[in-house]
């Protein structure tokens, strides 16, 4: 995973970032462990669903959050998903059935003791 972090293509987009002089760019990296907590290793070519769905995940969470996002793997489908009122949404638009699954997907709950 370090190396596809760490791949040509990846650190001339880190250095682009850093040229601009706009904002701190952030490079995080998040190990993969096992039940036991030692570091799992991902073999080449291995399809880990879980570390595709968490990569998916953290990109669609940053791109709502950050539309300049400059990651553009599997980015056009997360662009252009559009949500009423949940995702992609637009000023203004939000009815009373996405305020309702918006605070049903959101709401915090109240952890009993």
């Amino acid at each position: 995973m370090l190396k596809e972090a760490l791949n040509s293509d990846n650190l001339a987009k880190y250095n682009r970032v850093l040229d601009d002089d706009k904002g701190t760019p952030l490079l995080f990296v998040i190990p993969a462990r096992t039940p036991t907590g030692k570091l799992r290793r991902r073999p080449e070519n291995s399809g880990l669903s879980s570390l595709d769905f968490l990569e998916r995940w953290l990109i669609a969470a940053a791109i709502e959050k950050n539309p300049e996002l400059i990651n553009n793997r599997e980015t056009k489908f997360l662009r252009e998903l559009h949500v009423v009122g949940i995702f992609n949404a637009k000023q203004g638009e939000n009815t009373a059935a996405s305020n309702n699954l918006r605070k049903a997907l959101w709401r915090e709950h109240k952890r009993l003791p």
